[in-house]
């Protein structure tokens, strides 16, 4: 009959004992990595919670933004219409304040477009710097609406 696998003249007495060995060495390893990857699979869900999480906070933010970008375009299309009916205002002053709006409005809005464009990472960064844009635009819009109260 032939040797097979599990018969020990298959490995002969030193690979038996080296058999042994590896068994045991398998039986040690099934019995410690769960406990390990119990501990990998809680820090991966740790570290997806905090990915989902700041996900969610840029969409926020990403979605406030939005709205006050919009709230200012009315805003601002209203002093428009408002400049066109007035006329005891200093036309050369509200011209250049209304330019001076409509560069500040630019700048929010391709500061608005990097955040959408803008990696998970790197959002972050990039919401500083539409929240000064937006800050200058909302100035610049209470500046110019001054001259109409």
């Amino acid at each position: 009959m032939p040797a097979m696998a599990g018969d020990r003249r298959f490995f002969g007495r030193k690979g038996a004992t080296s058999m042994m060995r590896l068994t045991c060495i398998l039986a040690i390893l099934l019995w410690v990595a769960p406990a390990g990857t119990t501990q990998l699979r809680a820090a991966s869900q740790n570290e997806n919670q905090k990915a989902d999480s700041a996900k969610k906070q840029r969409q926020v933010f990403q979605a406030k933004a939005e709205v006050e970008l919009r709230d200012l375009d009315r805003k601002i299309d209203d002093l428009k219409a408002r400049l066109r009916t007035e006329t005891d205002v200093d036309q050369k002053q509200i011209n250049r304040q209304m330019n001076d709006l409509e560069r500040k409005r630019m700048v929010a809005q391709r500061d608005m477009v990097k955040l959408e464009n803008s990696s998970q990472a790197a959002w972050q960064d990039m919401e500083a710097g539409l929240e000064s844009a937006m800050h200058d635009l909302e100035s610049a819009y209470d500046q110019a609406a001054s001259h109409f109260k």
